[in-house]
């Protein structure tokens, strides 16, 4: 998830530090940068934090989190040579990857700036990644590679040039994520009218968690579709399109010979004839609503057999009776 707009503009306590390595060379500036970054980042955030590096990576995390660490950086170093290669789009620069050991943590460098469904948050111009290890849908390796697309495309893209719906679908597809449980989420959202459009997902870090779910996996359909219409050459040369004219709509107009409104519309109508009934088999549903319908329709099929058993031996009873009767007579005449 990359920053709001808002939140670009708040200055991190740090932010000067990556700004000045990218501007200057200047020895004396970057030493005097790092000792600004150690002091000003120990006094934002609380407790000790401690750094392994890698060829341009830095992953800071809390005592006792080493081998964790590491295994993030093994992850992050892999993970951005293939969406260089996958995405056409070569990494250049440094990536500075916080490791939010607990809820304090994540709050105290973020200040409630971000929703609080997010597991990740990232500032690409500054290729910094801020996690949070105890998410509660995803692995924090699959939200790394998720995050580290939009710092890979921050290099590329300034703010705003790709839409919010293509970066997050990307996001999401690179890093391995599933649609899963959002089925669900774009069924009840086709069946009840509610289908968010491309420029209300710009909006997605103001949504709670249900409406930022349908975004999210709006944006998923759409990039998918993408994919799977034009294969992943087809994403480069979008990419190199838009880096090269400075505009998605002319990426679009060019490689795929349609503007976006053509686009979101066979995006939606996909969704409406794929996604109609798949919230019938969510969980709770079942749960709450057919289990207990399905017992009901059992318990009454129980009791209009034994009915219909009950009926059958009175009449047999009543045959029976009547029989004797007729041989009683018979033998009386």
């Amino acid at each position: 998830m990359t920053a709001p707009p808002y939140f670009t503009g708040w200055k991190w306590p740090f932010s000067s530090f990556f700004a000045a390595g990218r501007r200057w060379r200047n020895f004396g500036l970057l030493v005097y940068a790092f000792f600004y970054l150690t002091a000003t980042f120990a006094v934002a955030v609380p407790g000790r934090w401690e750094v392994i590096r890698g060829d341009s990576i830095r992953v800071y995390f809390s005592p006792g989190r080493e081998r964790l660490a590491r295994q993030f950086l093994e992850n992050a170093e892999t993970s951005l040579k293939q969406i260089s290669a996958l995405l056409g789009l070569d990494y250049h620069g440094e990536t500075y990857i916080f490791l939010a050991n607990d809820e304090s943590q994540w709050k105290a460098v973020l200040q409630d700036r971000i929703p609080d469904w997010s597991e990740g948050v990232t500032q690409p111009e500054l290729g910094i990644v801020y996690l949070k290890l105890k998410g509660d849908r995803r692995s924090p390796l699959v939200v790394l590679k998720h995050e580290l697309v939009h710092v890979l495309l921050g290099k590329h893209f300034s703010s705003g040039q790709l839409p919010r719906w293509f970066e997050e679908g990307l996001a999401m597809l690179v890093s391995g994520e599933e649609l899963g449980g959002y089925a669900s989420t774009l069924s009840r959202a086709n069946l009840t009218g509610s289908l968010l459009s491309f420029d209300e997902v710009e909006q997605v870090l103001s949504f709670r968690r249900s409406k930022a779910q349908l975004a999210y996996a709006e944006s998923f359909v759409a990039v998918k579709l993408l994919v799977e219409s034009v294969g992943w050459g087809g994403i480069r040369d979008l990419l190199a399109v838009a880096a090269m004219r400075g505009s998605w709509d002319e990426a679009l107009k060019t490689v795929l010979e349609l503007d976006e409104k053509d686009l979101e519309w066979y995006v939606m109508r996909k969704i409406e004839r794929s996604y109609r009934w798949d919230f019938l088999l969510q969980s709770e549903f079942v749960i709450w609503v057919v289990i207990p319908a399905l017992a009901v329709i059992a318990f009454l099929a129980v009791r209009f057999r034994r009915i219909r058993t009950y009926r059958r031996w009175e009449e047999e009873e009543k045959q029976q009776d009547e029989g004797d009767e007729s041989e009683e007579a018979a033998e009386l005449s």
